[in-house]
Order: C-alpha cells, then structure tokens, then sequence
C-alpha cells in the first residue's frame, strides 16, 4: 500500500525528497493515493519555518520505507483557491486525504519520528493479526501500551466491537487481535487485554489489564485510557489528549527513554509509584520525557531540573515543583497543593520592550491590565515572527497614540510566545485581538477590519465611558 506524507517547508528550502503541489497537480497527485497528509503553510509562518527540518528529516525515513513515502508542501499563499476549499485559516494546516477526498484534521506530533509513527498508524489496517503465540510475544515487546483482542471467532460481538475501536483510535494506540487457542486459554475468550510495555513492568501494579464488559466501541475505549492512565501513566504525544482530561494532573519530567535506558526510566518511575501508593489523593500521575515535551518542561520552567515535577491545575493553571525532586519533596508538594499553598507559575516576560503608548502587558500584569475597573481594553495578543502581526504594528501604534489621553480607554499588546495567556483570551491565530468592556469584563472577539479608519470606529461605537469631546472629535 502507498501512502504519500506531504509536508510543509518554507519557499527556497525544499529538499530533493519533497514535491511541490499547486491547484494544477493537487488532484492528480492524491487521487491514486490510499492516504495522504497534506499541509499548508504560508512562507512567512514561523511555526512552519520551525517544522521544515523535521519534515525534510521525516522525509528521509519515509523515502526508504516500506511502502515509500513522498513529502511535497503546498504554499497556501499562492495556492489560495486550494487554501480556500480546504478552509485554511491559519498556518500551518494538515489535513489527512485518502483517494483525493480529505478525510479528517491531522492532529499527530510535529516531529519527524512522531509523524512517521502517526502516519505509520494511519496507513494499513487498523489492528495487526496475531497468528500465533511467537507474534504475540513479538508485539508485546514494543515500548508503548499494546492494546489485543482475544476472539473466539473474528466474527463474534466483541470482534466486531474491537474493530470499531481499533478504526476510531489507530493514532493513538497500537492494536492487534488474534484467535491463537494458547492467547485464549491464558486471557479468556472474547476480551480485550491492554498491556504495559513489558520495560516498565513492576511488582507494585498488574501488567495487564482484561476487559470482558458489553462489546461496545465506547467501553472498550473506556478501558484503554483507564489503563493507560492508569496510577502512574507514561505521558505520551499519542495520548496527552486523555490525561488532560483528567485534571489535576502531576507530571514528573526526566530522561525517560524505554528504548534506550529502560532501566532509569523504570527506577523513577517506580519511585514515583511508591510514593501514589502511600497517598489518598485526586490527582492523576504521569510520568514523561522531558525532550518529549520540552515545551511544557519550558512552560513550568522546570529546565534547570534534571528532574522537574510540574501540576496542570483544574482551574487551568500550572503549578511547580520549586526544587529538585525527591520521593519526600514530591509528597510535600501534592500535599501543598492540596492545602492550596502552592502558588501558580505564569511564563512572563521580564522588563519587555516599550512601544509607544501601547500598553505592553504580560503574564504577571495581563489581568490587573484587562480587569482595571472603568476602562475599555483594546488588546492585540500576537506572535513577534507573524508577517500579519508585523504590519499591524505601526497601526496598532499610531491607535495608541490616538487614545494617549482618554484615561477611559487602553490600547495594549501581549506577546504569546514569552507569556502564559489568561483562559479569557483563546488566541488560536495571530493577531487575535480583543476587546474588554469597562463593564463585564468579558473580552469580545473582534473581526473587523484592521486599518486604522474601522478600529477607531470600533472604539467609538462600543467605547463605555468615552467623553463626548473625543467622539466628536473622532
């Protein structure tokens, strides 16, 4: 089976693997193609820039591979009509095609080995049989969670309910299924057993899990992420979604690689168990490699650490680990932040650079900026590499200028990269701009148009306490 990765580089930086689709190839190139990855971006996009070395890295694996894989970008910025039927709105987008026809939103990692793992997944069936007792020990020797079904027949309830299970969830877990008499005499007939990589296995928990309940697609997926979750789960991209479901979540961040160095991402994690098994707690525990997940070890600020220990609170807050980590620090901290005695930790910038008149808030000072009592809040939340943000800048500047003496209203801006974002402000592209009313508090999503003439008039139409000297004058 062939499938085709087409992946995002920046213009006059493709590699030899990668093809160039336009609205003149884009159909004849994918409609052959059982499944294909496409994304878009724009040339200017600094998450795209970022992402190029690691597609040209996951080109180089795939182009090798069994069946081979082609990588090709399609820049949105030329290509409009195609960014438009696709209803790209930001960048970079990647959408999953199979024949032609797109079929869902990618939402694997943005790593080279995590796409290829994700793709891998896609490509094929979604559960791999078993034949016998050799192929199942050989696919239990993976280092991620291996999800099997045990059938008495391929065509019983419960067969059928595993395969639904298997289709709607092959990104995230590894499935497999057999009907080998030697899996049925030690598991039982009909179930579906999840097992922890056999690296990680410890005399303090099962190694597997059975689930023999109603043969339904949604129970079987309950009794996967229960699982895995488990007591203390191992926090992967495939799986974050299911844990961040299940608030307040610890995570312990440190060199944990199974393949590697099975024996120290077994010690911590077992020292971290011996602690949950000694505590009558709500929170979740996981633990997590922190080059896995260096954007959060960054965000918690946990990188002076060779062993950070960080808290996503309920409330969506973060909450850290102030010291290296130790069985005794780790009880200390869960009962701290039980008490309510941790404070939260919020990335923020340290003495950013003035612009102008405008308000330049950050994570420590955005709240008291769009909650100061009788004032309206005008604020831009933007990324310093996006080109629609950098042509906003001197606009957004002279708007300030404009309002320097209206002490009833404030023109403001936040970097998103360098400081944590308030729940009240959902940036999903940038700029992403915002208006605070005086009054509720409850930022607005503003849509118009970003030329000085319609973001005056918003002002003046929506403006709580603007004096009538001004309006005129406007």
């Amino acid at each position: 089976m062939k499938f085709i990765l087409l992946a995002t580089l920046v213009a006059g930086a493709f590699c030899a693997d990668v093809v160039t689709l336009t609205e003149s190839n884009f159909d004849a190139k994918l409609k052959n193609e059982d499944i294909a990855l496409v994304e878009f971006f724009a040339p200017w996009c600094g998450h795209c820039k970022s992402l190029a070395p690691e597609f040209e890295k996951a080109a180089g694996i795939l182009g090798r591979a069994d069946p081979k894989v082609t990588l090709a970008a399609v820049d949105a910025t030329e290509e409009k009509a195609l960014g438009s039927k696709y209803g790209v709105s930001g960048y970079p987008t990647l959408k999953i095609f199979r024949n032609g026809v797109e079929s869902a939103d990618y939402s694997g990692p943005r790593d080279a080995d995590g796409i290829v793992k994700y793709m891998q997944k896609q490509a094929g069936p979604s559960s791999k049989v078993l034949d016998n007792e050799a192929a199942l020990t050989a696919f239990l020797s993976d280092t991620e969670y291996s999800v099997v079904g045990v059938f008495s027949s391929k065509d019983s309830a419960m067969a059928r309910a595993f395969t639904k299970a298997a289709d709607a969830n092959r990104e995230n877990f590894r499935f497999a299924h057999t009907t080998d008499a030697a899996a049925v005499s030690t598991y039982g007939e009909d179930v579906v057993v999840v097992f922890q990589p056999k690296k990680i296995n410890s005399k303090m928990e099962d190694k597997y899990a059975i689930f023999s309940g109603k043969a339904k697609a949604s129970a079987i997926k309950e009794h996967i992420v229960s699982t895995i979750v488990g007591k203390v789960g191992i926090l992967t991209q495939d799986d974050r979604q299911f844990f961040m479901q299940s608030k307040p979540l610890l995570v312990v961040y440190y060199d944990l690689d199974l393949a590697l160095n099975p024996s120290r991402a077994k010690y911590v994690r077992n020292r971290v168990l011996k602690v949950v098994n000694g505590l009558t707690t709500e929170l979740t525990f996981a633990v997590a490699s922190k080059s896995a997940f260096a954007q959060d070890v960054e965000a918690f600020g946990l990188s002076e650490f060779d062993v950070g220990v960080g808290i996503f609170g309920a409330d969506g807050g973060k909450y850290r680990l102030d010291e290296e980590w130790s069985m005794d620090s780790l009880k200390s901290f869960v009962a701290d932040f039980e008490a309510g005695k941790v404070e939260k930790h919020v990335k923020s910038q340290e003495n950013p650079e003035a612009d102008g008149d405008v308000v330049v808030a950050t994570g420590k000072t955005v709240d008291d900026i769009i909650n100061k009592p009788d004032t309206d809040v005008f604020i831009e939340v933007y990324a310093p590499w996006c080109g629609h943000c950098k042509n906003l800048a001197p606009t957004w500047r002279d708007l300030a200028a404009k309002f320097a003496d209206e002490e009833s209203v404030t023109i403001a801006k936040i970097d998103a990269t360098s400081n944590d974002l308030p729940a009240s402000l959902p940036a999903k592209g940038y700029p992403s701009i915002f208006w605070v009313p005086a009054g509720s508090k409850k930022p607005e999503k503003y849509s118009g148009g970003r030329d000085m003439k319609d973001l005056v008039a918003h002002i003046k139409s929506k403006a709580t306490h603007l004096s009538k000297s001004v309006k005129d004058e406007l």
